[in-house]
């Protein structure tokens, strides 16, 4: 962190410098401590559900491509591999294998609740900024992702689940089953993701992904799910939660307050490098 060099005022031109964490608090004008990641959490929910939602309206060719390929990679697994992979694992099914999907289900639910509250107990008990970011992050890309997305898909799919033995083809949109995105999928890869993009160290990155794909699989050792479920919400997961960390860490590094020192007004702004 590169130290306060000067005031940043705004009168006539803009200057931006770096700052330190008292100083950034104090351009928010607070007193002391490190800008607040919770206390704003409902306003930063609002934001970033615009931001994804209207994100589709800033996409470039090669946006549109990477949106096109995955579709494919969904519906070739609907199309030829669901029924297969289901078959597979159903076959080889074994004490061991139920334990290992047993173990890694709830990191798709309960576990990723407790995952994220202890991220916001250490992040505000310990002053730790990555921790708290992980925090907020993941809590509202869940409620994106999970909340929003995957819910509203399963109700408009309406996909059968593969332990109703109707096939990996039976969809009744609005009146039918709730196969089609996993949400324990979905949650597993928003929270890894979360974590990922927020420590950027290959081994935890590689921890976090590798917990994400075992909740699939295990959703598919339960024959709860199809293949082409967990790979729709892993892809759901993902982009969601990289979307809101790149929003909010912008936003983090900012701070912009009104000021009116001897008799001249304008705006301070912070930077954080």
């Amino acid at each position: 962190m590169k130290p306060f060099a000067a005031s940043c005022l705004l009168a006539v031109t803009i200057e931006l410098c770096s700052v330190s964490a008292a100083t950034y608090a104090q351009a928010q004008g607070e007193d002391v401590g490190p800008p607040c990641d919770f206390c704003k959490l409902g306003k930063t929910l609002t934001s970033d559900v615009r931001e994804v939602f209207t994100e589709p309206t800033r996409w470039q060719a090669r946006d549109w491509g990477s949106v096109a390929w995955k579709s494919v990679v969904v519906a070739g697994s609907i199309a030829f591999l669901d029924q297969h992979a289901r078959d597979y694992l159903q076959r080889h099914k074994s004490d061991g294998s139920q334990r290992v999907a047993d173990a890694f289900e709830p990191f798709g639910a309960e576990y990723a609740i407790g995952t994220l509250a202890g991220f916001a107990i250490v992040g505000a008990m310990a002053d730790k900024p990555t921790a708290r970011a992980v925090a907020v992050d993941g809590t509202v890309s869940s409620v994106i992702a999970s909340g929003l997305i995957v819910t509203t898909l399963k109700k408009i799919t309406g996909r059968s689940r593969p332990n109703t033995d109707n096939g990996p083809h039976d969809f009744n949109p609005f009146n039918g089953g709730e196969s089609f995105p996993s949400g324990h999928t979905a949650e597993a890869f928003t929270l890894a993701t979360s974590i990922a993009e927020n420590y950027h160290r290959p081994w935890i990155s590689g921890l976090s992904y590798g917990v994400a794909g075992l909740v699939g699989y295990a959703r598919m050792e339960h024959d709860a799910h199809w293949l082409s479920d967990v790979t729709a919400s892993a892809f759901i997961g993902i982009g969601v939660a990289r979307h809101v960390t790149k929003a909010n860490n912008e936003r983090r590094h900012i701070a912009i307050a009104p000021f009116d020192e001897q008799g001249v007004r304008g705006v301070r702004i912070a930077m954080e490098f």
